[in-house]
């Protein structure tokens, strides 16, 4: 919250002859007293890697060993900056738990 104004203000004259003074106080302001707009453009990344059984694949039939997702959410979109940093995260500790989900912040480099 942001207060703005607000005081003592004293004031004196004369009229007709007459003198006078007096003192006038306010309040003050409480509240939003300035605002900007602005925008900016988020991206999100996301990368899907899936690894089946080369061998079981031969064979027609699909045996998955390994499926990874990574989402990225950013202000660059400079995608060749951040898929390397995309595809570390994806491998950190593989194979891992199944069905897990890790949360994980990088900086770019």
């Amino acid at each position: 919250m942001v207060t703005s104004g607000g005081g003592q203000t004293t004031y004196s004259g004369m009229v007709g002859g007459d003198f006078y003074s007096g003192t006038a106080y306010s309040q003050p302001q409480f509240g939003v007293v300035g605002s900007e707009q602005y925008s900016q453009v988020q991206f999100t990344r996301f990368l899907l890697v899936s690894i089946a059984d080369g061998a079981d694949m031969r064979r027609g039939k699909t045996t998955w060993k390994y499926e990874g997702k990574v989402t990225s959410t950013g202000l660059s979109g400079n995608v060749s900056q951040i898929m390397p940093v995309m595809i570390e995260a994806l491998f950190q500790d593989f194979p891992g738990t199944s069905g897990n989900t890790h949360t994980a912040t990088r900086p770019l480099p």
